[in-house]
């Protein structure tokens, strides 16, 4: 399992190497001083990381204890700081028969609001045992800091905080609204909440614990912004604007006890209001229209409190760096600009048709400069034109018939342009899109579909891009829209294409918009035939088999799970998903949670135990995503819902594929040579054993499968680079909810251009020079006169 975009998970590795020799000699260590007084550290609280007021003495009192109470005698220790001359320490004296004493460590000259590190050693062997547990030596820091009391101009002295970094994890009530600690489980309020704030442009989270806990297998939770100051590779630095502190989304990381990290913040809503702060909207939202007649028309909506704002155009297009220094000119007056008090529409013409970009600088009542936003757009001057020129079409192919794609359940796009900036596209079936204006389907298109890669892009402007859409239904008319923007005008194409063969409902891979009702848990329990794709199958199979029978049962009211019993109340318990229980020491079932209608999965939990190659294992089940090598756990990332007449599929997740680009597809088995019931903790993980896709569950009378074989395996390890995750939070779907079509092409590769072969044409040839037509000049690169 490894670690993806929407998650940073560190794996480090020490690997050490002992130097190999043919010569077994044993080379004894020093011994231990004859009468050694064995002095030594005992733990205590300032052999810590300090923090002391400026008006706090500069010393600090320490603890040294022997085991030896022999003698009076003074210790020699060696002192070492992170910068000379700023420690010193007093004698450590024994009386005879004493076996405690404490001594003290002076930095008068220690700065304030830097760190100084210090390191205190005893190195002669009559003093300290070489060997052992007992601390020779004891080390510390201290930073002396003056932290001031906040207070807003009426003298206010409590700040608001509005959290993101614990809800994008938990289905936290009130989320986004104010929030006491005693609606936290587990609050400790003797923690506190540290942000670097010195710059106000770089303001960061130091890794800290929250001192909270919202589920006993969670532990406690810390989190860290993701920077360098953390040990991170990111710069997620938050802002603060006249006392308002926010940070980006996706920049703040959870760990929930040593479960490494995870992100958090996922909304961007996280946000710190200082005492007596008020959030100001200085938006500014600026859009463009195509050009038409020789114009370009920029729409601008300002925000409630901005007074005023300046703007200039530029030619060409750039980046933030050289939009700031634009913005820079038009505050100081050496560029000239105009000036919108209101929301409205600035009409620009230009000389020349070209790209061009607006810079428009943000203004408080005060006149002072709060901000600025640039657009880059297209300009096409009266009489030019910049036509989108895209040519897109679709085929059917056996090219890839020996990977399983074939006309019945996959279609070829070819699409060849010039000059295309960007776009959108997807596949849609065409029922979907029966009576949808030209806006809809643009609209469709661009949120439904999906956005054009780069890749693609650059493709699309060269040779031609080859995508081969799969799992596809038999049968089926399907709609191929594109929509391609060349910088200036966007375009919309579509192309009907239809699979071969007759509809096969077994081999349909279903999606949410597939399903317009839910079935009562009764509705659910019985004995159905299970069919997936086999993610494992080494023949490149990716058509649904037939995995044998799968039984759904009440599984009551409880789970024995505590993080599923905290959110559902009701659920079925459901055997047979392996495809193998057979395999399994005493069976396999795993429950999942009934609610509004559909089946929610639920991970992790113990699925059973096997026994491979002599050694024991627990099952755990997880899920995967397309395009994504992460192993998660989570609850609801896959759903079990009724599509047809008989049939329940397992659909991803609609809200988590919106909120978290993450379709999940799959169900994974694992094995594991520890787990602790306790805490739900599996460990030791040592690879897969069973992956399916696509799981479908069909009733027996309606589908029968009689004349097809089970398909029967043999469990076997697959070892992998998979690193398991934490799954989004759960979220919850409405059954019958207005839904946008689904996009049915999202599951596609690139693939090689078809082979363009010679065409066959009826010719005549004729010897001579061939008849001009009577309309026909020819020029030659002289003029001709006649």
């Amino acid at each position: 399992m490894k670690a993806i975009k929407y998650f940073l998970y560190a794996l480090i590795a020490t690997f050490v190497f002992a130097g190999c020799s043919d010569d077994p000699t044993y080379t004894r260590g020093e011994s231990e001083a004859d009468g050694c007084y064995g002095v030594y550290f005992p733990s205590q609280d300032n052999a810590a990381d300090l923090e002391l007021d400026p008006a706090d003495p500069t010393v600090l009192t320490f603890t040294a204890m022997r085991t030896n109470d022999a003698d009076a005698i003074t210790v020699p220790v060696t002192v070492t700081g992170s910068e000379d001359a700023i420690f010193s320490a007093s004698e450590i004296s024994f009386d005879d028969g004493a076996t405690e004493t404490t001594f003290q460590v002076s930095f008068p000259d220690a700065e304030i609001g830097t760190t100084y590190s210090c390191n205190i050693q005893i190195e002669d062997k009559k003093y300290a045992f070489i060997y052992g547990e007992k601390a020779s030596g004891v080390s510390f820091s201290v930073t002396r800091v003056k932290w001031n009391l906040v207070t807003g101009p009426k003298g206010e002295t409590k700040g608001k905080w509005r959290d993101d970094i614990l809800s994008s994890a938990y289905g936290i009530p009130n989320r986004y609204g104010d929030m006491s600690p005693s609606e936290v489980s587990g609050n400790r309020s003797d923690v506190i909440t540290y942000i670097d704030a010195t710059n106000p442009d770089k303001v960061w989270l130091p890794e800290q614990s929250t001192g909270v806990f919202l589920n006993s297998g969670d532990g406690i939770v810390s989190f860290a912004s993701q920077v360098p100051e953390n040990g991170f590779n990111g710069s997620g630095y938050g802002t603060n604007v006249n006392g308002v502190i926010t940070f980006p989304a996706k920049s703040v990381l959870l760990m929930f006890g040593d479960d490494g990290w995870y992100v958090g913040n996922a909304g961007g809503m996280q946000r710190l209001m200082l005492p007596g702060a008020e959030e100001y909207d200085f938006s500014l939202a600026l859009t463009d229209s195509e050009p038409a007649d020789g114009k370009v028309e920029i729409a601008a909506k300002l925000g409630a409190d901005v007074a005023k704002v300046k703007y200039a155009f530029f030619e060409g297009v750039f980046g933030d760096a050289i939009a700031k220094a634009n913005s820079a000119g038009i505050d100081a007056g050496t560029v000239e600009s105009k000036e919108i008090t209101a929301d409205g529409t600035i009409v620009a013409q230009f000389e020349e048709t070209g790209k061009y970009t607006v810079v428009a600088n943000i203004y408080d009542e005060a006149g002072e400069l709060q901000g600025y936003e640039f657009l880059s757009f297209g300009y096409v001057k009266a009489g030019d034109d910049k036509p989108v020129v895209l040519s897109v079409r679709t085929e059917l192919t056996w090219e890839f018939e020996a990977q399983g794609h074939t006309p019945e359940n996959s279609i070829r796009s070819i699409i060849f342009g010039e000059n295309i900036e960007s776009g959108y596209m997807g596949l849609f079936k065409s029922a979907d899109l029966t009576g949808k204006s030209s806006e809809d389907l643009i609209e469709i298109a661009k949120t439904s579909g999906k956005a054009i890669t780069a890749e693609e892009i650059d493709k699309i402007n060269d040779t031609g891009l080859s995508l081969l859409h799969k799992g596809l239904n038999a049968g089926t008319d399907y709609v191929l829209l594109v929509w391609a923007y060349n910088g200036y005008y966007g375009k919309l194409y579509s192309v009907q294409q239809t699979t071969a063969g007759k509809p096969d409902p077994l081999q349909i891979h279903y999606t949410y918009d597939d399903v317009e009702n839910g079935l009562t848990k009764a509705g659910y329990c019985g004995t159905w035939d299970y069919y997936a794709v086999d993610a494992y199958d080494k023949t490149g199979n990716t058509s649904r088999q037939y995995f044998g029978q799968v039984v759904v049962e009440d599984g009551g009211t409880t789970s024995g799970y505590a993080d599923f019993d905290n959110v559902f109340s009701d659920y079925v318990k459901v055997s047979g998903l392996t495809g193998a229980p057979q395999a399994f020491n005493a069976g396999e079932s795993q429950y999942m949670a009934w609610s509004g209608g559909l089946l929610y999965v639920l991970a992790p939990q113990l699925i059973g135990n096997v026994t491979l190659q002599g050694a024991d294992y627990f099952v755990n089940v997880a899920y995967t995503a397309e395009g994504d090598d992460g192993v998660y756990n989570g609850r609801g990332l896959l759903l079990g819902a009724p599509v047809a007449d008989g049939l329940v599929a397992f659909v991803p997740n609609p809200q988590l594929q919106a909120s978290n680009n993450l379709t999940f597809t799959g169900m994974w088995f694992g094995i594991y040579a520890d787990y602790d019931p306790a805490t739900n903790k599996f460990s030791g993980g040592e690879g897969g054993i069973v992956f399916h896709e696509w799981l479908l569950l069909a009733d027996p009378d309606l589908y029968p499968a009689a004349d097809m074989a089970s398909v029967v395996k043999a469990l076997s390890v697959q070892p992998g680079n998979y690193v398991e995750l934490r799954g989004p939070e759960l979220a919850k779907v409405i059954v019958g909810e207005n839904r946008m079509p689904a996009d049915r092409g999202r599951e596609c590769e690139i693939v090689g251009m078809p082979v363009l072969g010679a065409a066959k044409a009826k010719v005549e040839f004729r010897q001579g020079i061939a008849a001009r037509s009577a309309d026909f000049t020819r020029r030659t690169g002289a003029k001709i006169t006649e």
